[in-house]
């Protein structure tokens, strides 16, 4: 005779706010877990059958939760459904059964295994009948008619382990490391690191020793596909700069990568072939997913001093705290930087009749402080919808100084021999305020809102000073610009089943700007100039799955108005309108360890403002730098194959550019000595690349070596002659992690480019070894790392390029070796802010 109790212990008392509940229960009893609920509150009655619910344990830490969230939390995966009626809650087992199968899954050490899947087959024929997943003490309760059963557990890096039931108990289930020997040697399996989901990379860095590096910039670096170009900023290989997501809010500037911690990112996705869903103008996509805040408050701290030519030092502070449905936190980073550069130009003008040649020997000294603060604050209205702000700004000031030498020779004979000392101030301020909500109305529908405002203000001066015999000129200039964005994103997702989710939304952008630039000169004039720029897009995209088979596939659809005022000559007021459709297409097959994926998207690129400006910047007597109001966008089309077999990964991709923007010069007709450097648009440029990335633990030692190779094909005139520019880039990255005792760690990375061709500049070849010690106390929360970046002083980029009529080879040494030490204090540190940037593309153009 089956026993039922009904519980029905409380009050209806009018209580105007949620009672919080804060427990722990380790494998006890679901209806034991609902009975002091019940007890432990008077505004919910919580009604359940006991003997329903006394098979199912739990083990769940409760903190700070009204009553129907914390019953929630603690059904998890079980078939177990929640009613709520007013103040009375329903709890009942879902599959009314007569048998239920019970047992517990531990590992080779003893430990209970979380989220392991069970499936329950048949004895006659090996039939699926039912199926489900462990708790956080590796217990599972699985309700099934069957008298008899066999259970089928899979777990990753782990044999899948099979027993028949005995009295409806498989009793404990020890699970054994996947491994096969070899003559000898033994391999054993290992959680995969690496993932290809839907066409993306997908990089578990939680509980692997990628975790344990001492910042952002280090882990993205050794992130399979990604890769640290020359100017210090991250880049997809084959795919350009990325637009970098965390979580769900899209970044805004790399400062916001420093308040993060590699100890608390769960993984982090590299999109080579953006959907419809993201910008036109989005290249590639890194999504960094950081683990979930539990309640309280968090603490990170660090110090980083660098000693090269100049010692440098960086600070950073962030404190949050979360109390129940409240979570915020604050940040404040302040940047000392002290650089000198090195860059030597050659350069040579093959006019109609003559030939002029500059020699310029360069060399600047780069000094700035840099301020960064956010703040940001979100609240969880429910389990289901967050809503919340962030402001973020940055105050810079930089000060530079160069000095050329010059040496000017016309038809191989010297005729001016100068020096010229350029002093450049500037002046920075960023401000960015977000709004944002995150919902989730039922099962299938899921929707995500942004706001965005933005503003840039950025003051500067420049005073040339050019020195030779008999005479002495000076020629200041002053500039300023400031500029507003207003944006907003709607996105919606339908899980119309298991198998199919539909996407859609809409985003639009206002960019309003404005700026001048002054100065003496009897060349060009000054600059006065207004900008307006409205953007409107709309999308739809489909996933569907097909057995071993998912698509998706989109389609976008953006409208442009862009209007330029030049309130000094009114001929060269430029308005135009662009209507754009953007087609993506990815195809992904996964079977065993084998996935491959064929995606197809098609993108542009539009001129950053400053292109578009008819600013034109005094250098020297001899060279001016300009905008180009006429510059169209370029548009781009590229197809990428990607196969994922265990820990290697094998790429091959296809890039075609139309309008292609790059640099170009264009030659006075009264002064065919004077270099004006601008931007044009070119009819195409295309890139085919290929490689592998392949990443091994072997207990104490991670490796990682990645290898591309890239080759352009682009044409330019130079001298009334085409030359084609064909030449191959390899690029070798490895990283090698040494695990040692007593918490030390050796970290060395090296980073090697065969030079080549990138469209009409041609590198010499470079590389590059950083090496990192670093020593744990106090449980990992105190971290101390002395590093060394370019120790062999061999990052230097060599430039040659045949452009119109002018040859010019320069090199680039912005000295970036230095030695250092980082100290890094934390104190459960976690990042918690949801909201998307709807402004990113614009920002990024400013």
């Amino acid at each position: 005779m089956r026993k039922f109790l009904i519980i029905l212990l409380c009050t209806l008392g009018c209580q105007l706010h949620a009672q919080r509940i804060s427990r722990q229960y380790d494998n006890v009893p679901m209806s034991s877990a609902l009975k002091e609920l019940n007890a432990l509150q008077d505004k919910y009655t919580v009604n359940f059958i006991y003997d329903d619910l006394e098979d199912f344990k739990v083990t769940k830490r409760i903190q700070n939760k009204n009553v129907p969230d914390a019953i929630q939390q603690l059904i998890g995966f079980y078939p177990i459904r929640m009613t709520v009626k007013g103040n009375v809650i329903l709890v009942e087992c879902m599959q009314k059964t007569n048998n239920r199968y019970k047992g517990r899954i531990i590992d080779e050490e003893g430990q209970p295994v979380a989220y392991a899947n069970i499936a329950l087959l048949s004895v006659r024929d090996s039939a699926f009948a039912a199926g489900g997943v462990s708790n956080e003490s590796g217990y599972f309760v699985i309700p099934c008619d069957m008298d008899r059963a066999i259970a089928r557990i899979t777990y990753v890096g782990y044999k899948t382990f099979y027993r028949p039931s005995h009295a409806k108990n498989f009793g404990i289930c020890q699970l054994s490391p996947d491994s096969y020997s070899i003559t000898g040697i033994v391999v054993k399996g290992e959680r995969p690191t690496t993932s290809l989901k839907d066409g993306s990379l997908v990089t578990n860095v939680a509980n692997t020793v990628l975790s344990k590096l001492s910042d952002m910039e280090e882990l993205l670096q050794r992130i399979p596909g990604l890769l640290k170009v020359p100017g210090g900023k991250l880049e997809v290989i084959g795919g350009g700069t990325p637009e970098i997501y965390i979580n769900k809010r899209k970044m805004t500037s790399y400062t916001e990568l420093k308040q993060l911690s590699p100890q608390n990112i769960q993984s982090v996705e590299v999109i080579n072939s953006p959907g419809a869903k993201y910008s036109a103008q989005t290249n590639a996509v890194v999504i960094i997913h950081t683990l979930r805040r539990d309640e309280g408050y968090w603490l990170e701290t660090s110090l980083n001093q660098r000693y090269g030519f100049y010692p440098s030092y960086r600070w950073d502070a962030v404190l949050g705290i979360k109390q129940g449905k409240l979570s915020t936190s604050v940040y404040y980073n302040i940047d000392r930087q002290k650089q000198r550069v090195n860059q030597p130009v050659d350069e040579t003008i093959t006019a109609e009749h003559d030939i002029y040649h500059y020699i310029r020997e360069q060399h600047d000294m780069r000094k700035g402080m840099t301020h960064n603060w956010q703040a940001n604050l979100e609240y969880e209205i429910s389990e289901h919808h967050q809503a919340g702000t962030e402001y973020d700004g940055t105050y810079r000031n930089g000060d530079s100084y160069r000095n050329t030498f010059l040496d000017y020779y016309k038809n191989n004979t010297l005729a001016k021999r100068a020096d010229y000392t350029n002093h450049h101030k500037s002046t920075d301020h960023y401000h960015h305020l977000n709004f944002y909500h995150n919902g989730k109305w039922n099962h299938q529908l899921s929707t995500d809102f942004n706001f965005d405002y933005v503003y840039k203000d950025s003051p500067g001066s420049q005073d040339v000073t050019e020195h030779a015999p008999h005479e002495n000129i000076i020629t200041p200039s002053y500039s300023k610009s400031h500029y507003s964005v207003y944006s907003t994103r709607f996105n919606a997702d339908w899980q119309a089943s298991s198998r199919v989710r539909l996407s859609a939304g809409i985003d639009g952008s206002i960019v309003k700007g404005k700026g001048y630039l002054h100065f003496n000169d009897k060349v060009f004039d000054s600059s006065d100039y207004e900008q307006k720029e409205s953007r409107a897009a709309v999308y739809a995209s489909l996933r569907a799955g097909l057995g071993i088979y998912s698509l998706i596939g989109g389609l976008r659809y953006e409208m442009v108005d862009s209007r330029y005022k030049d309130n000094i000559n009114t001929l060269a007021n430029v308005n135009r309108t662009y209507h754009h459709v953007f087609p993506s297409l990815t195809v992904t097959r996964s079977k065993g360890e084998w996935t491959l994926s064929l995606g197809f998207t098609s993108q542009i690129m539009r001129p950053s403002f400053r292109q578009l400006s008819n600013c034109s910047y005094y250098m020297s007597e001899f060279m001016y730098q300009e905008g180009n109001p006429l510059l169209k966008p370029a548009q781009s089309y590229r197809l990428q194959w990607t196969m994922l077999h265990k820990w290697l990964t094998l790429y091959a991709r296809f890039t075609h550019q139309k309008n292609y923007i790059d640099n170009g010069f264009r030659f006075l007709n009264d002064r065919p000595n004077v270099i004006v450097s601008t931007y044009n648009n070119y009819d195409g440029n295309k890139n085919i690349g290929f490689g592998a990335a392949a990443r091994k633990n072997f207990g104490w030692y991670y490796g990682s070596l990645q290898a591309d190779m890239n080759c352009p094909f682009f044409d330019m005139e130079y001298l009334g002659e085409t030359i084609h520019y064909r030449k191959p880039r390899l690029t070798l990255v490895t990283s090698n992690i040494f695990t040692l005792p007593a918490s030390f760690s050796i970290d060395l990375y090296y980073m090697y480019c065969s030079g080549g061709d990138r469209a009409s500049i041609t590198f010499s070849p470079y590389q590059n070894l950083n090496v990192s010690i670093k020593k744990s106390f106090l449980h990992n929360s105190l971290v101390v790392a002395l590093t060394a970046n370019d120790v062999f002083r061999t990052l230097k980029y060599t430039e040659d390029a045949r452009i119109g009529r002018l040859h010019f080879h320069q090199t680039e040494d912005y000295q970036e070796w230095h030695f250092g030490m980082k100290i890094t204090y934390r104190f459960n540190h976690r990042q918690n802010y949801k909201g998307k940037s709807s402004a990113q593309s614009e920002i990024d153009r400013l």
